[in-house]
């Protein structure tokens, strides 16, 4: 089994940010909601926006 390490450096996180944000707003919010509830990319991809906002 491969293990994945986090990313911790904040600057790599702001840079990811900024270069998904140019890119695609969808995955600069896939990327922000999953940093900041550590959820899995698998556990969030099925969401829906009521599975969020009731």
């Amino acid at each position: 089994m491969e293990y994945v390490i986090p990313i911790i450096d904040l600057e790599k996180i702001d840079s990811m940010k900024k270069i998904l944000k140019k890119k695609s707003t969808r995955d600069f919010l896939l990327f922000v909601f999953g940093i900041n509830t550590g959820i899995r990319i698998s556990e969030i991809l099925p969401l829906k926006f009521h599975d969020i906002f009731r």
